[in-house]
């Protein structure tokens, strides 16, 4: 069971990390995608735009080490766990306020903010519960 943690924490970590890459390479257009949410005032989408992905990064680079050093298996899933769940009620309020709008899930993405992004995040969010769980009783 913990080799099934194992591939769903790395797979996990491989998916938060291309999302990371893909915002930042796309720059602006995430910019204009967080913009078109409608939830920060001005001042704040841009620094918005530009911690997210680094966070997203960031966090992939936890359980990547995590992965090795158990000690920080279950920091790392807390991390992901809490950014998953951030972004899945992020989602909602964003569906709420703005039919059709973008998720930018790779940056520049254009699925809109729905079932499906719901259903990803969601078992993103699983996933990363699922670890913990698994890793907790252990």
């Amino acid at each position: 069971m913990t080799t099934v943690a194992f591939a769903v924490a790395l797979t996990l970590a491989v998916y938060l990390f291309w999302g990371g890459v893909g915002k930042i390479r796309s720059g602006w257009r995430f910019t204009a995608i967080v913009r078109s949410w409608q939830v920060f005032p001005e001042i704040l989408i841009q620094p918005f735009g530009a911690a997210l992905p680094r966070l997203e990064l960031l966090t992939s680079f936890l359980v990547i080490v995590a992965l090795r050093v158990s000690g920080l298996r279950t920091y790392a899933m807390l991390a992901m766990i809490a950014l998953f769940g951030a972004l899945l009620c992020g989602q909602i309020v964003v569906a709420a306020r703005s039919a059709g709008a973008s998720c930018g899930c790779s940056g520049s993405s254009s699925q809109k903010i729905g079932l499906v992004s719901f259903t990803k995040v969601g078992a993103c969010l699983g996933g990363a519960s699922f670890c913990l769980f698994i890793w907790a009783i252990r």
